[in-house]
């Protein structure tokens, strides 16, 4: 805190010369009574503290002023606490990243970073603080799934503080100190396996589908997992999807936006554009899809049902529906209940059965590349040793 005094001292008007004296020494003019106030203070600059003194103000109020002006010009981070650069933070992303990204970020912070950090100093924060911070995460229990966080879960949370810490370090020139602690190691942490159905089971699923007596849900469930599952689409892909979207002469579906519901505002949902650019492309359809797409259109035009969403009409098709749906289905046909999001991976694992190249696999499923693609199934490839070495056996001999 900031210690105010008050020094009281004699001065000439004419030459400005201090004296003890009524009169000044040097021109014999009458002094006056002169009041200066000064401030003392300690401060942190380049990581380092030293102590401060302003002074030669005219009363109090102007040795506050100088003092927050110093503070203001010379140490901006001192009188900053990690919350209201994080306000800063959020701002200038908003320029340049989605409303979903926005919106994830978000969330984590106020989950789990800024009840740990918000009231504390920017400047303050010390190597010692993230590790017993991370110490507390290791010791938290998921609401959802009653387990400890995964460590790749952690890992994700620290990414974000250290994006966070890298944005402090741009603007406020203040060392990253996230940097200097590595991520955890994940190799003690039992890997997941990826969920996906088989065509025999997604036949069984399809099955049941059609058993549905009710005409709608009978025609819509059964094009909507069949999109899910000949495509690998992402499910925010086809809810965004329009009636103009499938060419049925040509047999393409043309991906070129995304639904997301994680909005800024109180939208249901926001229509924006895809993942990345490679995620903008056509998708050639097996004829199996075609015709069930076909029926769907039909019944939609039958209906006069909206062409705005290919899947819901004037509204996108709720998650609510299609995940009790997949359920209800999945539990008649006597198959394992798996995420819809593991539809994309059960396209790819049909793909890589029926002996699809690796680049083909990526530019269906709209990644960045072909790295990306391996990183997630290269365990589906077959690239044992073993099985190549069948492979020259059998063409090479």
């Amino acid at each position: 805190m900031p210690s105010y005094s008050l020094r009281e001292r004699r001065e000439c008007p004419n030459c400005h010369c201090a004296s003890r004296l009524d009169v000044c020494s040097f021109c014999g003019n009458k002094t006056e009574l002169i009041s200066k106030w000064s401030v003392r203070f300690q401060v942190k600059i380049n990581g380092k503290v030293i102590n401060k003194r302003l002074s030669g103000f005219c009363n109090r109020e102007d040795a506050e002023q100088g003092y927050k002006k110093f503070i203001s010009e010379n140490n901006a981070l001192s009188s900053k606490t990690f919350e209201k650069i994080f306000d800063e933070y959020i701002t200038k992303m908003q320029r340049t990243l989605k409303g979903a990204t926005i919106y994830n970020k978000r969330n984590i912070f106020q989950l789990h970073i800024l009840p740990y950090f918000k009231e504390k100093y920017i400047q303050d924060l010390t190597k010692t603080d993230i590790l017993n911070w991370r110490s507390q995460l290791l010791g938290y229990v998921s609401p959802k799934t009653n387990k400890p966080f995964s460590i790749k879960y952690i890992n994700n949370i620290r990414a974000e503080l250290c994006a966070y810490l890298n944005f402090v370090q741009e603007y406020y020139d203040l060392p990253n100190i996230v940097l200097n602690i590595k991520p955890l190691k994940k190799s003690n942490e039992k890997v997941k396996e990826m969920n996906f159905y088989d065509f025999e089971e997604f036949k069984k699923l399809l099955y049941q589908i059609n058993r549905t007596k009710n005409e709608k849900k009978r025609v819509l469930y059964y094009a909507f997992f069949c999109t899910l599952y000949y495509t690998g689409a992402r499910v925010g892909e086809i809810l965004a999807l329009s009636d103009d979207d499938i060419d049925l002469y040509n047999n393409t579906l043309d991906i070129n936006k995304s639904l997301t519901r994680k909005t800024l505002n109180d939208d249901k949902y926001k229509i924006t554009s895809p993942k990345n650019l490679s995620s903008i492309r056509k998708i050639s359809l097996p004829n199996k899809l075609v015709v069930a797409l076909r029926q769907f259109l039909e019944w939609k035009r039958k209906y006069n049902v909206g062409s705005q969403f290919l899947f819901g009409g004037d509204a996108p098709l709720s998650p609510y529906s299609y995940t009790l749906a997949l359920k209800k289905y999945s539990s008649l046909a006597r198959i394992k209940v798996i995420r819809i999001h593991d539809f994309r991976h059960s396209h790819a694992s049909l793909l890589i059965n029926l002996g699809a190249n690796v680049a083909l696999v990526s530019k269906r499923l709209g990644h960045t590349n072909t790295q990306q693609t391996l990183n997630t199934y290269s365990h589906l490839f077959p690239n044992s040793e073993q099985e190549i070495i069948k492979l020259i056996n059998r063409n090479c001999s």
